[in-house]
């Protein structure tokens, strides 16, 4: 047989997971073979019976008749995560009961990272027998242990120097707490999970369980107020931000996605995942950022922070998120 394997081209880097093979074989310059199958030693680990034409082929051949001499073979390694390299062979037959015969091999590089680590892992293994339902892709999923340590310097900055009351709305598990009352300032938090109100209880921070609606304070209460990563979830901003400019007698800093990466990713096809949450009411940019709040408080500035992995074509560095400082 005669058979050649476009790709990947040797040392091409390539996921364990999911190793593309494509070629062609010719079985007696006349035929095809009827299956190929991908072999690392003698574990099978991949294979198509799904020849098609390749007319390239055929022509550098001389092949007047088409001939279905191409083949498109997925690989998975799982078992080589953590390896630098593999040589995986090529193996076709021309009947469905023959024996493979060896036609090509190629020597692959292999990423070393194993993306089943990752959020929603599960989605590269074969543990899940029906496609998952949008809210469980979409969720807002369990509050964050950690948060920011750029937008945690942010908050130091603006906030001025401790002491000086805080209020965080929306707290979750309390990074932004634990840090501000290590400083020094008189930070309390405030939150409407259950889940997260007992963890808070158990670190032994400051809280107080609220409805979302409502404030329990006097007006005037705190210094300053804080809402990371809130805002996009809130439906009715205005009696929010009414609710928050209660309590709040001098500064509020505010932590939203920041919705104009969708403009600037466009050209690649891609949407940052953050902004697709189900339960994000709200898409902030500068101006929008700036307006809402802008009803509220007496001057708004709006920032930016934490660069996006992803880059323009042009390779513009886009941030992920916008932070705002209201002052009352």
């Amino acid at each position: 047989m005669r058979a050649c394997i476009d790709r990947p081209t040797p040392e091409t880097v390539c996921d364990p997971l999911h190793v593309a093979i494509t070629g062609w074989v010719l079985a007696g310059g006349v035929s095809a073979a009827q299956r190929v199958e991908a072999y690392d030693g003698d574990r099978l680990v991949g294979g198509t019976t799904l020849l098609y034409d390749r007319p390239d082929v055929c022509a550098a051949h001389g092949l007047t008749a088409p001939v279905p001499a191409g083949f498109t073979v997925v690989a998975t390694l799982p078992h080589r995560i953590g390896e630098r390299s593999v040589t995986l062979e090529l193996r076709a037959a021309t009947a469905t009961d023959a024996a493979a015969v060896s036609i090509a091999t190629v020597n692959v590089v292999l990423a070393t990272r194993d993306y089943r680590h990752n959020h929603f892992g599960a989605a590269l293994t074969d543990t899940q027998s029906e496609p998952w339902d949008r809210s469980q892709v979409f969720g807002s999923g369990p509050s964050l242990r950690e948060g920011s340590p750029e937008c945690l310097a942010l908050l130091m900055r603006y906030l001025g120097a401790p002491p000086c009351a805080v209020i965080d709305i929306g707290c979750g598990l309390g990074y932004y707490g634990r840090h501000l009352l290590a400083a020094g300032y008189a930070w309390l938090g405030v939150e409407r999970k259950d889940d997260d109100c007992r963890e808070l209880a158990r670190m032994g921070l400051p809280h107080r369980r609220v409805d979302g609606r409502t404030l329990p304070f006097e007006a005037g209460a705190f210094e300053c107020g804080l809402c990371i990563e809130v805002l996009e979830h809130v439906r009715d901003l205005d009696a929010f931000l009414a609710e928050v400019r209660r309590v709040v007698r001098r500064r509020f800093i505010v932590s939203v996605p920041n919705a104009e990466l969708i403009a600037y990713l466009q050209d690649v096809s891609a949407v940052p995942w953050h902004m697709l949450e189900a339960d994000h009411h709200r898409f902030f940019s500068r101006p929008t950022l700036a307006r809402v709040l802008g009803r509220h408080f007496r001057s708004v500035e709006v920032f930016d922070y934490a660069p996006h992995p992803i880059r323009t074509s042009e390779g513009l560095e886009l941030p992920y998120h916008l932070l705002a400082v209201a002052t009352a």
